[in-house]
This record gives C-alpha cells, sequence and structure tokens, in this order.
C-alpha cells in the first residue's frame, strides 16, 4: 500500500503533446497580432478622424496637433507598459500577463470606439500602447519558454540548442556571478557593444518607420498613386509580413552585417526615390501621376520589406549577441525607453516636417538617416554569424572571455 501511494504521489505529469505546444504558441501570437493593429489603426482611421466624411465617422473632428499627439502616444505608453508587464510576468506569470495584455488593450479600443470626445480617445489610445508595451515583452519570453526544442525545429529553428549550450556554459557561469548595473554597463567591454545596438536602434527609428506606418494611407492619398489608397494599404501589409518569413532563412546564411548593409541601402534608395516622386509630383502634379503613379507604392514596398526582412530582425539578432548577460539588464531597459522616446519624437514630427521641409524634403531627411545607418554597419557593426559569446566577448576585450 505504501509502495502504490508513493507510486501514485510521485508520477510525473504528461509533458503537452506537440499540438499543445504549437496551438499554445499560436494563441499567445494573438498578442502580436494585437501589437499590429494598436501600431497601424491610425493608418485607416487618421483620415476619418480629422475629417469625417460620413456620418458613420461621427461629428468627432482632431486637429492636427491632436491627431499627431493621439498617433504617436502610444510609443511612450509602450515603454511604460513593458516595464510595468515585465513585473508581473515575474510575479504572476506569462500566461496572467498575456490575459492582461488582452484585457488593457481590449478596453483601450473600446474607449477609442465609443469616445466622444479627444480625451477619452486619448486615455484609450494610451491603454492600447500600454497593452503593447505589454505583449512585445510577455509573447517572445512566453513562446521561448513553452515550445519545446524539437518543436522549435519543426517550425523551421535549424540549430541543436543543446550544443550552443555547452559551449555558452562556462562563459555564462563565470558571469553570473556578477549583477547587472548601470555602473557595468559603463565599463568598456561592455559600454562599446551597448552603444553600437543603441545606435542601430536609434537609427532604425530615424528612418521613419514609425510615422509611416501611422500615417500610411494618408501618404498614398498625398501621393495620387495609380493604386487605390486601401489596395496599396493591404499590399505593403502583406508584403511586410512576407519580409518577416523571408527574414528568418536568410539571416544565419548571409549574416548579421550583410543583411544589415543591404536593408539600409533598399530602405535609403526607396526612400530617396519616394521623394523624388513627391518633388517631380508639386512640379507636374499631373505628368507625375500618369508617368511614376505606380513609383510610390513600390517604394513603400521594397522599404517595409527592408525593414522587416532585414534590419529590423537584425537589429534584435545583435542586441542579443552583442551584450554580455552582465549588462544585458539595465541595457534592455534603456533600449525600450530610446526606442519609445526616439519613435514618439520622429512620428510627432512628421506633420510639423511636412509643413517646413515638403513632402519630398521629409522623405529625403529619412534616406539620409538609412544611408548613416548603411555606413556605420560598414565601418563599426561587427559581424557576429558563426561566432561564440567567447568570441564575441573577446572581439570587445572582455576579461570574462
Amino acid at each position: 500500500m505504501e509502495g502504490g501511494g508513493a507510486h501514485l504521489g510521485t508520477e510525473p505529469k504528461k509533458k503537452p503533446s506537440q499540438r499543445t505546444q504549437i496551438f499554445s504558441a499560436l494563441s499567445a501570437t494573438l498578442a502580436g497580432l494585437a501589437h499590429g493593429t494598436v501600431t497601424t489603426y491610425t493608418s485607416p482611421a487618421g483620415p476619418k478622424l480629422q475629417n469625417p466624411v460620413s456620418p458613420l465617422d461621427g461629428d468627432l473632428r482632431l486637429s492636427k496637433l491632436e491627431y499627431d499627439f493621439f498617433s504617436s502616444s502610444i510609443c511612450l505608453a509602450g515603454a511604460v507598459g513593458a516595464l510595468c508587464f515585465g513585473y508581473v510576468m515575474n510575479k504572476w506569470g506569462r500566461k496572467i500577463s498575456l490575459m492582461v495584455t488582452a484585457a488593457v488593450i481590449t478596453i483601450g479600443f473600446a474607449m477609442i470606439a465609443a469616445g466622444p470626445n479627444f480625451p477619452v480617445l486619448m486615455i484609450g489610445r494610451l491603454l492600447t500602447g500600454f497593452g503593447q508595451g505589454g505583449a512585445l515583452l510577455t509573447v517572445p519570453s512566453y513562446i521561448g519558454e513553452i515550445v519545446a526544442p524539437n518543436i522549435r525545429g519543426a517550425l523551421g529553428e535549424e540549430c541543436d540548442i543543446n550544443d550552443e549550450f555547452d559551449k555558452m556554459e562556462k562563459f555564462v557561469e563565470e558571469l553570473k556571478q556578477n549583477r547587472g548595473s548601470f555602473k557595468d554597463l559603463l565599463l568598456p567591454h561592455n559600454f562599446k557593444p551597448a552603444a553600437i545596438c543603441f545606435m542601430v536602434l536609434f537609427l532604425d527609428q530615424a528612418s521613419g518607420i514609425m510615422p509611416l506606418l501611422l500615417n500610411l494611407r494618408t501618404i498614398f492619398t498625398e501621393a495620387s498613386a495609380s493604386v487605390s489608397d486601401d489596395l496599396s494599404s493591404i499590399i505593403t501589409g502583406i508584403v511586410q509580413c512576407l519580409a518577416c518569413v523571408f527574414s528568418v532563412f536568410v539571416i544565419d546564411k548571409t549574416g548579421r552585417k550583410p543583411l544589415l548593409i543591404m536593408s539600409s541601402a533598399v530602405m535609403c534608395l526607396s526612400l530617396v526615390a519616394l521623394g523624388d516622386y513627391f518633388y517631380l509630383k508639386e512640379e507636374s502634379s499631373e505628368w507625375a501621376r500618369a508617368t511614376l503613379g505606380w513609383l510610390p507604392l513600390t517604394c513603400l514596398v521594397l522599404f517595409m520589406s527592408a525593414m522587416n526582412g532585414g534590419f529590423f530582425p537584425v537589429l534584435y539578432v545583435l542586441m542579443g549577441e552583442l551584450i554580455t548577460p552582465e549588462a544585458r539588464g539595465i541595457a534592455g531597459g534603456i533600449a525600450i525607453m530610446l526606442s519609445s522616446v526616439s519613435g514618439f519624437a520622429v512620428s510627432i514630427t512628421f506633420h510639423p516636417m511636412q509643413e517646413a521641409m515638403g513632402m519630398y524634403g521629409v522623405y529625403w531627411f529619412y534616406g539620409s538617416m538609412c544611408f548613416g545607418a548603411l555606413l556605420f554597419a560598414v565601418v563599426v557593426v561587427p559581424e557576429t554569424k558563426g561566432k561564440t559569446m567567447q568570441q564575441i566577448a573577446s572581439y570587445f576585450n572582455n576579461p570574462a572571455a
């Protein structure tokens, strides 16, 4: 009896089936989908919020300044959300964090849908941004923890994780003794790789990605392109998804640095060409539309493809590979704040820059930032493909390497 009782009491739980793991992972990605809807909501809704044209749009009308704050406020709210959900995730778990994220975003969108005035709309927008920050933080962590290595392989992650852990084990154990602080980040072997990542992150936002996403439909309207505004927005969104899938297969084959260089070059040329179109449109609107009406959609498709298929994934791979575990916590917090503040600054200055520089001047400015990213990638960013953590640390003269 005693032996039977012990057997029943210590019977191990069955491991979740592959189907359960995949279903759980796909369910978690719905929060990632919500992240995308929060960002792009203002693209179709922006024109109607500023210029209602039918009774269905309501009689609420936002000024340009109100709309700029409404659209870009998610950047700052997302930073606060990421910090708060970091605590929620560690205190109550990833699943609870995902559930709270979904609830916050739902409440935010409900307030936006029913909002009778600008303050209510702003509160709703801030809530969706707050939840967006939580989703951005929680989804990768949840999926990484619930999906077994063999499932990751089935989903396309072709790497020997156990072998990689063996290579990193000694190096990580030496660093576990260190408690990361701002002082640790200022050490030369930590500061240089962190500064490289911060600069790439800043150039990512300076490329204008946030204002382009927030105002995509308005941009197509102002371009008077040959393809309809709605269809152009849909095509651009589909291309973004395909580019993300493409990046999974090429980032380890081409290397981080070449992919960063190529994507920066494509982004630069795309934005310069888009600026050229708007310049020619000011000179002769009818000629530009009749001759180059295809160009705005082509430029933005190429820009989004390069951003989502190269620049953006390389950025986060570099942050994971260059920054050591002892500095990763504080560096991650700084990265969130830098991304949020720079994203907010670039977004809220989009319309004022248009008035000061013209449409073409704005895109040429963003193109120059992409050219800066190209030069930075060529001169400063190191290649990390195929290198162990010890080799990368040795490159930056880390004494633990």
